[in-house]
């Protein structure tokens, strides 16, 4: 039986290491985003699941590459429109995302395309339908 066993549970120093934050970081976002809650054990010690590993890595993304700032992440999870933004990202700018070469043109030019899609007529009625704010896509 050469197949590792998966575990269940994985500690903050490792979930960091796996998604290249620091163990502050991971806290602070479980501060600012409702949707990343891991489980603590007895002893108060946070215990991520995979489902929790996933949120961390779409704010990663959405922070990092996409380049949105905190109200926008929020925004973009209320909207459930965060697989739309990641394909749009994914098929427009793949190069720059492999490369790491975001110039402040090429992040210009992302965000306003980004805006163009977002300010689309379905997504403006969405947002009237339901009081949420258009986010701030400005480059953080």
């Amino acid at each position: 039986m050469s197949d590792q066993i998966k575990k269940v549970y994985y500690t903050i120093a490792e979930v960091a290491a796996m998604i290249n934050q620091p163990t502050s970081t991971l806290r602070f976002w479980e501060s600012q985003f409702e949707w990343i809650r891991p489980k603590r054990n007895k002893r108060g010690e946070r215990r991520y699941k995979d489902c929790d590993i996933e949120a961390l890595i779409d704010v990663s993304f959405l922070l990092n590459v996409a380049m949105l700032t905190m109200q926008g992440v929020i925004w973009a999870y209320k909207m459930n429109y965060y697989e739309e933004l990641k394909k749009f990202i994914l098929e427009k700018h793949l190069d720059h995302v492999y490369k790491g070469s975001y110039t402040p043109e090429v992040l210009s030019q992302l965000v306003e395309e980004l805006k163009k899609e977002m300010l689309s007529p379905v997504i403006q009625d969405t947002l009237n339908d339901n009081n949420i704010e258009q986010p701030d896509l400005t480059i953080v």
